[in-house]
């Protein structure tokens, strides 16, 4: 609970200080009108996140934007609300006053005679503006949708690590308990930025440093291989597991539920591999399929022939509306995801995230009128063109061995259609642009450049594969190459052989990992597109890759980078526009 200081107790009257705060189950009551974020903060949050009392409680904070203060003003409407302004003394606040920049705390009651109920903390960001900043630290910010988780019953609440650093200032006795009951429960990457982030403002020598939360984060990568052999949760770049539904009847959809026994990814399977959630590609297949030419050295499929656009948009409607199905008969076990904090809530309950990806823009016009609608329905992630011709551009063949630079680049339409996509924060895919294609999108887009599955050219000379001088500039953009699974794109022969090992997959992780950074490579298996190694023939079999990937040498905290992190990192840096 905030105190004047001593010296300026005379202003507020003794009755004035009495509290009997609002319970949690209270304040989500008086909030659900709401048309603004808001999160309960302070120790109550600590105990919505590990799921117990931790200690008693004087008040309850709720923490709002300063943005949103007038809306939260006349939210409580009659309510009798004071301001602390300046620091130390009590003013009332009335509806529709902009308070002072230096005003953070309000103490809110039903009626002037009553008991304080709850406590208002005004924390930074400007209007427009999706990044929290921190009141203790402009430097200190996050995506506004990643400061905060929701319990089971939906209240939002306060990301722990964030209320951490908060305590971490005064240190009083009920933030250290705060701070020893909900440590165990962080992970290393919520441990990561909270050092970092006391560290910055409060100095290296605070004593929450020499906790676990120091100690973790100071050990050998291989004190970590012997003490953390945890499997992450996985998130994948690419999987074509919606096709295998079609025409998406109630049976149909009730088989990935309880499991396809032939399908490489099912909600059984994905909970056996600790698979969290992917890119779910919806794709127009072209009419006969794809027939393979055995050439002298290699083999080549003949680029298909562009599809008709209303052919397109009704295969897309039905594949997009049959994931909604899905999601609605999952009752809460499968969320289509529209942000990176739904992606961390679907985390948090187990669920498996759903990021709606269009694999080919066919269906969208030159208008983009198509693009909008799809947005506002979920659509968060879209590949130009697949592997044939459009209206936005040329897609690469599959060829072996061969140059990815195999004819034009982007249309007019198609640049357009890429600042569009900038505007309205959906990741643009170049896995299935060719060479000309991709340098386009380079020299357009402002967001981090992402080839949600694709491998590497030097190691599998496969005309989908990534050159150098690509895999540079995905560096250079801070962006991310999500490593394909399949056996003929990442192996050095370029067989379609199920007996490969998961260390050809690692070959690619390691260049990679080499070339940009541990930071910029992810996973992007295509489970339910391709032949995949026999040890990962399904989402069952990740932890096989993991196990390789420790093998190698990577440590706990660059696994789950690669397993997970990264990908959320990405995400953020695009869906935050």
């Amino acid at each position: 609970m905030w105190l004047p200081p001593e010296p300026a107790v005379s202003d507020i009257p003794q009755h004035e200080r009495q509290w009997e705060p609002l319970g949690v189950s209270a304040v989500a009551d008086l909030f659900r009108a709401a048309r603004f974020p808001w999160w309960v903060a302070g120790g109550h949050a600590i105990e919505l996140a590990v799921g117990k009392s931790v200690r008693p409680h004087d008040d309850i904070d709720v923490l709002i934007l300063r943005q949103d203060q007038l809306a939260a003003r006349a939210l409580l409407g009659g309510w009798d609300c004071w301001v602390a302004d300046p620091p130390g003394t009590l003013r009332f606040w009335p509806v529709g006053e902009v308070l002072p920049k230096a005003s953070h705390d309000i103490w809110c009651r039903e009626a002037p005679d009553a008991p304080w109920r709850l406590q208002l903390m005004l924390d930074e960001s400007d209007p427009g503006d999706d990044v929290w900043r921190s009141r203790r630290d402009s430097r200190v910010t996050r995506p506004i949708g990643e400061i905060g988780c929701r319990d089971a019953t939906g209240v939002p609440y306060l990301r722990p690590e964030i209320q951490l650093f908060y305590k971490a200032k005064s240190r009083r006795e009920k933030d250290d308990a705060d701070f020893a009951a909900v440590l165990p429960m962080l992970g290393e990457d919520q441990r990561a930025w909270l050092r970092v982030v006391i560290v910055r403002t409060y100095g290296d020598d605070h004593p929450w440093l020499d906790c676990r939360l120091g100690q973790d984060l100071h050990r050998t990568e291989q004190e970590r291989d012997v003490n953390d052999q945890t499997m992450p949760i996985v998130f994948d770049g690419h999987n074509d597991s919606l096709h295998l539904l079609a025409p998406f009847t109630a049976t149909d959809v009730r088989r990935f539920l309880d499991g396809i026994p032939e399908a490489a990814i099912d909600l059984p399977k994905a909970r056996r591999g600790n698979l969290g959630g992917g890119f779910f590609a919806v794709f127009a297949s072209s009419p006969g399929g794809m027939d393979i030419v055995i050439t002298d050295d290699g083999y080549e499929v003949p680029i298909a022939d562009a599809l008709d656009p209303a052919t397109a948009l009704r295969a897309t409607l039905a594949m997009m509306a049959g994931l909604f199905r899905l999601e609605r008969a999952s009752e809460g076990q499968i969320r289509v995801v529209r942000t990176v904090a739904d992606i961390r809530a679907a985390f948090d309950d187990s669920a498996l995230a759903a990021i709606l990806h269009l694999e080919g823009a066919e269906a969208i016009g030159p208008d983009l009128d198509a693009l909008e609608i799809f947005h506002r329905a979920g659509l968060r992630s879209l590949g130009p063109v697949w592997s044939r011709p459009n209206i936005f551009g040329s897609g690469v063949p599959f060829r072996f061995p061969a140059s990815p630079d195999t004819g034009p680049g982007l249309t007019d339409a198609g640049r357009d259609l890429i600042l569009a996509c900038n505007r309205l924060g959906i990741l643009v895919d170049v896995s299935h642009l060719n060479e000309r294609g991709f340098w386009d999108v380079a020299a357009i887009t402002d967001m981090p450049i992402v080839a949600t599955h694709a491998a590497v050219h030097a190691i599998c000379p496969l005309t989908r594969n990534l050159t150098d001088r690509q895999i540079d500039a995905i560096g250079d953009s801070d962006g991310l190459v999500g490593v394909n699974f399949e056996v003929s794109a990442t192996r050095s022969d370029g067989y379609d052989e199920r007996d490969t090992p998961p260390s050809v997959l690692v070959d690619h992780v390691d260049y990679l990992v080499e070339r940009i950074g541990i930071d910029r490579v992810g996973f992007g298996s295509d489970f339910g597109g391709a032949t995949m190694p026999d040890a990962m023939r399904d989402t069952a079999g990740l932890p096989n890759l993991i196990a390789a990937l420790r093998e190698r040498g990577y440590g706990q905290n660059d696994i789950t980078k690669l397993a997970h992190g990264n990908w959320l990192r990405v995400l953020s840096a695009t869906w935050n526009v």
